[in-house]
């Protein structure tokens, strides 16, 4: 075997083979990358911590080197890495993944090693190969960390399944990198999931909103959490999904009603005192929507859920100035106020109320059911007979054989 450890020092060493070499660079050049691949297996079985970083870089530098590699070499050189990893600290693996991000032919086991690598090799990896098995990609999201889903899910190109998986089991951090991934194409399940999820981060919502493929008309439960582009394009929609249904015969009406002329009252008068936690009530007993909606309604600073709401409650003009010019977060200037009336005003109060549907889903209240008294004859039977007490036996029905036996 060849001894290649003069490419260290540069100076000639024994070698366990019967030949000695002046130098590697010399030698590199007369021989094929086999031979020298052969060579360096031969170095890395000594286990020489000081060796290791300039051997696992001349081997690699050798491998990408060349422009294809027959299947005999990319076992070598595989061989060959996976003996050295071990010993090779975090600056060499990283240059490692560095330089086999360019290589068509990586060896595979190599790839999975700096995939579940720490996320700085992986990244390197992941960033930079154009090509990556959708399975070493899966393996990858399987038995990596947060940070390896969240470099994997800013891929330009991504594996249906491998977008699957992340939108399933990925942190929100990997699903909000793939709302903001124009290169991802989602599947029927993993569209339901992410949309899932929305419900539960604002910040996904809103780069799902931003999406050609989702839309804001995807999420209309979040109108409380989007801008408002998004926002005016819900409400679009809203009116749109309205005339939809009025065209239709025998369409049900919208099961969330506006709030009576009281309720209504309440609001305005909360409002007008400005006292928050009683408009609270008030709004939550007028529309039946849940505190957080509620929490959310109020702390909108554009004002415009508000006008939303004002509408759904069917408030007069009058009753939409007021609440709008004192509700939280107040004061508000004389345009704005103008500018959110005009568009309480813009919309029918079965979009508005089919928007607060959306938002916060209306759950009736149902009367508990009663069942009817069972027959006194029936009572009496099941009734225990006290001591003395004459014996009621049950009411048998009436037949007409029987009326023939009694007759």
């Amino acid at each position: 075997m060849v001894n290649v450890a003069t490419t260290v020092t540069g100076e000639t060493e024994p070698c366990r083979g019967p030949f000695r070499v002046p130098r590697f660079e010399a030698i590199a050049a007369e021989m094929s990358p086999k031979h020298s691949l052969e060579g360096m297996i031969a170095l890395a079985q000594a286990h020489d911590g000081n060796r290791t970083a300039a051997l696992l870089r001349a081997a690699t530098e050798l491998f990408v080197s060349a422009p294809a590699h027959d299947r005999s070499e990319v076992h070598l050189y595989e061989e060959l890495v996976l003996n050295l990893l071990p010993d090779a600290d975090l600056a060499e693996r990283r240059a490692l993944a560095r330089s086999l991000a360019t290589a068509p032919d990586a060896p595979r086991l190599v790839v999975r090693e700096l995939l579940s690598d720490d996320i700085s090799v992986a990244a390197e990896l992941i960033d930079g190969a154009p090509q990556l098995a959708e399975i070493d990609l899966l393996t990858a999201i399987a038995t990596g960390s947060p940070a390896h889903m969240t470099a994997i899910a800013r891929r330009s190109f991504l594996p249906k399944a491998v977008v699957e998986a992340l939108c399933f089991t990925g942190p929100p951090e990997s699903r909000r990198m793939l709302a903001a991934n124009i290169a991802a194409a989602f599947t029927p399940a993993a569209r339901s999931q992410i949309i899932l999820a929305a419900a539960a981060d604002p910040v996904l919502a809103r780069l799902l909103a931003r999406r050609v493929d989702f839309g804001p008309q995807s999420i209309p439960f979040a109108f409380l959490d989007l801008d408002g582009e998004s926002r005016m394009k819900l409400i679009a929609e809203a009116e749109r999904q309205t005339l939809a249904t009025a065209a239709l015969r025998g369409a049900r009406p919208n099961g969330r009603q506006p709030p009576s002329r009281t309720e209504v009252a309440a609001v305005v008068a909360a409002a007008v005192a400005r006292d928050p936690q009683r408009l609270a009530a008030a709004i939550g007993t007028a529309l039946a929507v849940d505190e957080g909606t509620i929490a959310k309604l109020l702390a909108d600073d554009s004002g415009e859920a508000l006008a939303v709401a004002a509408r759904a409650m069917a408030m007069d003009d009058t009753e939409t100035l007021r609440f709008l010019l004192f509700a939280p977060p107040a004061p508000r200037s004389y345009w704005t106020v103008r500018r959110l009336v005009d568009l309480a005003e813009t919309i029918s109060l079965s979009a508005a109320l089919r928007i607060v549907e959306a938002v916060s889903p209306f759950v009736p209240v149902r009367p508990p059911i009663r069942t009817a008294p069972a027959p006194s004859h029936e009572r009496e039977a099941r009734e225990p007979r006290r001591d003395g007490a004459p014996t009621v036996q049950p009411r048998r029905e009436e037949t007409p054989e029987r009326r023939e036996q009694t007759g």
